[in-house]
């Protein structure tokens, strides 16, 4: 998600000034509403957990920050360009609303602090490579095949994550007792991923 999103931060400036002339307007409106739709996003997320799991939420915003990129080709017009910069905010929001939730969730008390601090960094780690390498490819083969190549590779980014990250996993605990109440009387189970006393490790197995 991280790349497309890096290239409209990079280089929303200067595609708007090329498309539309160096006065600002044009980028003010389109960063405008890409932070309409990023609070848009942020507000729907809780309503959105209710219904489906972070995993859902997550990856239906990296598909659609890969996705959008493939439609500014068709959005000539300033008022269609300021839709997209929308939804790309609103995607954006999908991605990275839930992930303090999904954090908190996935690991015990004591290990929190680490975790969000292993996770600030990776996460920044990624932002170090995607900024200038939206800069570098923008001014290496023009700012709209950038913006394409880097959604297609955003794409390609979070069909891998939905390979490694399952929703759920078979496990058994043979050390624990068929009454425990994490078995519920089922040897093998599935629940969603966590880590835990019971689940040391991220893939939820005893």
């Amino acid at each position: 998600m991280s790349l497309p999103l890096a290239w409209v931060l990079v280089n929303s400036v200067g595609f708007a000034g090329a498309e539309f002339g160096e006065d600002g307007t044009a980028y003010t409106g389109l960063m405008a509403a890409y932070g309409v739709g990023a609070i848009v996003g942020a507000f729907a997320v809780p309503t959105l957990l209710r219904r489906t799991s972070e995993r859902r939420v997550i990856l239906t915003g990296a598909v659609a920050m890969g996705l959008l990129p493939l439609a500014l080709p068709l959005a000539s017009a300033y008022p269609a360009m300021t839709v997209l910069w929308l939804a790309l905010g609103l995607a954006g929001s999908l991605v990275m609303t839930p992930g303090g939730l999904l954090l908190k969730r996935s690991a015990r008390q004591a290990d929190r602090p680490a975790v969000f601090a292993a996770q600030f960094t990776l996460s920044h780690a990624g932002w170090l490579i995607a900024y200038p390498l939206a800069g570098w490819l923008g001014s290496a083969v023009g700012l709209l095949p950038a913006f394409v190549t880097l959604g297609i590779a955003g794409i390609a980014l979070t069909a891998f994550a939905w390979r490694i990250w399952p929703a759920s996993h078979v496990h058994e605990h043979p050390d624990l007792p068929l009454d425990h109440p994490h078995l519920q009387g089922h040897r093998a189970h599935r629940h969603p991923i966590v880590v835990d006393e019971l689940h040391p490790n991220w893939l939820g197995r005893g």
